[in-house]
């Protein structure tokens, strides 16, 4: 009985110390700018094998094919340009799924990948 509720405590005070650490993380995330934090995300995404050949999609996309999704000459592959949806890195045409452009976002992530490539 005591064991027990020693142990309770202790999972208590585990639970106590990961919720001031969830706050604290939450005050630092709204005190960076949007750069800052997409710093952070750029470094946690060059772990993903689709990471580098998506960005290079992307650029040659944007640069070479202005914005067009599928032309003659190229087409981005549907798993990339989910990558690039999912992670707010692209924005679509309103007026057409086959027109992109990157966001903010999308364009700071393309300067990382220029500069380092």
């Amino acid at each position: 009985m005591k064991y027990e509720r020693l142990r309770v405590r202790g999972e208590h005070e585990i639970l106590k110390g990961k919720e001031k650490n969830i706050q604290i993380e939450k005050k630092i995330e709204r005190v960076m700018s949007d750069e800052e934090k997409w710093e952070i995300e750029y470094k946690n995404l060059s772990n993903n094998d689709q990471f580098y050949s998506a960005l290079d999609l992307l650029k040659k996309c944007i640069y070479e094919f202005n914005g067009y999704v599928d032309t003659s000459g190229f087409r981005l592959p549907s798993n990339h340009l989910a990558f690039l949806d999912v992670n707010g890195l692209i924005s679509f045409d309103e007026r057409s799924r086959n027109l992109l452009a990157a966001t903010n976002k999308g364009k700071y992530f393309l300067k990382k990948f220029i500069q380092e490539h």
